[in-house]
């Protein structure tokens, strides 16, 4: 029995599409659950060259067989309809080997079979695109095998922004690295990925690093990277949005780039150290490390103080002093001398940090950086909290890093809440030096603070996320989402503050709603959900919230631990026998202690990427995930958050082996009529070559969907 097993960048099952057949060798018997499945992506690693009219591409990937038997096949990597590839070349384990590239029309054969057999429905986006063809020989069990393909693609327009698609693998990647070098010979403006968080360095005006590493990623469809020259001060861009229903939703950006010097305003700052016995040992001294890196990079015009709390607080200055060489060298002989001893006195150090006078005229920032709870002094958090908001005022932002174990992370998070700023969370594994300086990178160069926006009288915003928009910063983008009504052409007027004195900027857009851009009511949705589940755990529950946050959630697959379905082990059974409605599997915490914001709804703009989770949080994320782990029919381990899927805007949820639309889950859409379409028939087909269709139809051989108030059932033969 020969075993070929299916990839997205796929190894193809059955001997029909291989070039040769392999006699096979003897082996014990292969599990029938592996045959025609794709197998998970041990590595991928994507690095790229990017000059805005051509990227060269290196694609690593390494795949595991996990099985006691040899797995043979063909390697299929997609092209998009539209993607045009230049210079190809393959290695198998570092050796060159020769590939196939098939046009489009020869690729629509392999493509068809591929959904005639029912092996990977996720191909189906790719029916209109060409594909690369290589013939894989056997992978002897639980060996590696890594195949590198290295390329030159043309980036596309869209909606007049430089555009790189990358298809990616359907099934799970347990390590993500993406690598990608900019460069221009112009000023670089916004570069932006709404399908993968990513990391972005302006390295100088022309040039910038974006990069991300992330570890168990779910598969999904292409990874879209957008960029663009600077053509102002503050470049803008609006992607939009429209569901089945003519829901619209928009994606507005930012970009200010590399900023000259003078763009840059000048800023008071803060800091406050947490040097309290508890910080002994490499936690001191990368703290020390973090704060010497910040103070090094002031700007000309900035003005700084420190101040040091354990038992007591104490400043370095006496107030805030100029960012001159000499005040620098003070500064850092004083860091290089504190010792940890103490207990932790934060009220103390909050109400010197804040007390100083403040410059309207100036943005001010107080980066506290603490490993405990409050021991000495006043500790009850309400009243530590009282005095802070005695202090605030719209200029002032707190920005906090909890270090370690021993938390008060809903103080901490109060005080970012309050104050409009962002909070970090530093596991002990984790380098803190590394965590601050990435940080500081980011928001040591405000180049618009105070910010607000107004529309054209014909169009109305909505739903915004953020509820408050942050300072910009240069080298940032600052993402704004919501949903829009109204016709015509969209008027948006920006102003806000530069050094003191105010600046407006006004942007034109006539928005065409792209399905491709299906992306944004999902980004919309997750963070809509993250506030309203801070809301909660900072502000106790309410029913109105509480509902609010279940149904956005359910809506657009989010997982919290409001909806952290099938946690119950026999709800998971009913679910997967399909005699339990995903509207009755709920977790409800009722009075349980919620945890810190899980990570995978946490909202973040990309100035504020680095926030991470505290062992805290990562411990309440474990628990969250292993309580969504099961067994399948098969005995094989899965978790339930890939239970999930996303397409065209909307939610799928896995029942009984059928994917179904969170709508009709929801009941929250009329139905007109209703259509039982089988699968791989001519309907099928007929259906699949309709552009909006494919996302659909790629969750699956199973589906259940509306579109247009049409209900349509797809059903295996």
């Amino acid at each position: 029995m020969k075993n070929i097993l299916s990839f997205l960048l796929i190894f193809l099952a059955g001997g029909a599409l291989a070039q040769r057949i392999i006699d096979p060798v003897p082996r014990p018997p292969i599990p029938p659950t592996i045959q025609n499945q794709a197998l998970d992506t041990k590595s991928l690693r994507i690095e790229a060259d990017i000059n805005f009219n051509m990227a060269k591409v290196k694609f690593t990937q390494v795949f595991h067989n996990p099985t006691s038997g040899r797995i043979e096949g063909n390697y299929i990597f997609p092209i998009p309809k539209g993607m045009t590839i230049h210079h190809f070349s393959m290695k198998i384990d570092g050796q060159p080997v020769n590939a196939e590239l098939l046009e489009a029309k020869k690729a629509r054969k392999i493509y068809n079979d591929i959904v005639r057999r029912q092996i990977d429905p996720a191909l189906m986006e790719y029916q209109d695109g060409g594909l690369i063809k290589l013939q894989i020989f056997p992978i002897a069990p639980h060996a590696d095998r890594q195949i590198t393909l290295e390329f030159e693609t043309a980036l596309t327009k869209d909606n007049q922004l430089s555009l790189l698609e990358i298809p990616m693998p359907s099934t799970k990647i347990q390590d993500l690295i993406l690598d990608f070098k900019i460069a221009a010979k112009q000023d670089i403006g916004a570069i932006l990925c709404p399908t993968h968080e990513i990391d972005v360095a302006y390295t100088a005006k022309n040039k910038a690093h974006a990069s991300a590493e992330s570890k168990n990623v779910l598969g999904g469809r292409l990874l879209r990277l957008y960029l663009d020259t600077k053509k102002g001060n503050i470049d803008s861009h609006f992607l939009s949005y429209q569901d089945s229903d003519g829901e619209r939703y928009f994606q507005w950006s930012l970009s200010p780039g590399f900023a000259n010097q003078e763009e840059i305003a000048a800023k008071d700052i803060t800091f406050a150290l947490d040097v309290s016995g508890s910080m002994r040992g490499p936690k001191i001294e990368q703290a020390k490390k973090a704060l010497s890196f910040c103070i090094n990079h002031l700007n000309d015009h900035d003005r700084f103080n420190i101040v040091r709390f354990s038992t007591e607080a104490a400043p370095l200055f006496s107030e805030r002093r100029p960012a001159s060489a000499k005040n620098i060298k003070i500064a850092q002989d004083w860091i290089a001398q504190l010792k940890p001893s103490g207990g932790t006195n934060i009220f103390d150090a909050l109400d010197i940090a804040l007390t100083e006078k403040i410059d309207p005229k100036r943005p001010e920032m107080t980066v506290f950086i603490t490993d405990g709870r409050p021991t000495i002094g006043q500790t009850i958090p309400k009243e530590i909290i009282k005095m802070v908001d005695e202090k605030l005022n719209k200029n002032r932002r707190i920005f906090t890093f909890g270090v370690g174990n021993d938390l008060n992370i809903k103080l901490l998070d109060l005080l970012t809440d309050h104050s409009n700023g962002y909070r970090t969370y530093v596991t002990e594994q984790e380098n803190i030096e590394i965590k601050v300086s990435s940080f500081f990178r980011k928001v040591s160069s405000p180049v618009l603070t105070d910010i607000q926006i107004t529309t054209s009288p014909n169009i109305r915003f909505s739903a915004l996320q953020p509820k408050v928009l942050p300072n910009l910063f240069s080298g940032s983008t600052l993402l704004l989402f919501g949903k829009y009504s109204g016709k015509g052409k969209i008027g948006i007027t920006l102003t806000g503050k530069i050094n003191g004195s105010s600046k407006t900027y006004t942007y034109e857009f006539n928005p065409k709603p792209e399905i491709e851009n299906d992306f944004i009511p999902r980004l919309w949705a997750t963070r809509k959900v993250a506030y309203l589940y801070d809301q909660i755990r900072l502000n106790g529950e309410s029913q109105e919230v509480k509902d609010e946050l279940i149904t956005t959630a359910k809506k657009y697959g989010i997982i919290t631990p409001y909806t952290s379905f099938l946690i119950i082990d026999n709800e998971a059974d009913l679910l997967r026998q399909g005699t339990l409605g995903m509207e009755d599997v709920i977790w409800n915490q009722g009075q349980r202690k919620l945890p810190p914001t899980p990570a995978a709804i946490r909202t973040t703009t990309q100035e504020s990427a680095a926030i991470q989770k505290s062992r805290r949080t990562a411990n309440a994320q474990a628990s969250l995930k292993k309580a969504l782990d099961y067994v399948d029919e098969q005995g094989k381990q899965q978790n339930l958050a890939s239970e999930v899927q996303f397409a065209n805007g909307r939610a799928f949820y896995r029942q009984n082996s059928t994917w179904r639309d969170a709508r009709l889950i929801l009941k929250k859409t009329k139905i007109r009529k209703e259509k039982k379409i089988i699968y791989a028939s001519k309907a099928y087909f007929d259906l699949l070559a309709q552009k909006e269709f494919k996302p659909y139809l790629s969750l699956g051989v199973q589906v259940v969907f509306v579109h247009q108030h049409i209900k349509y059932t797809i059903v295996a033969k």
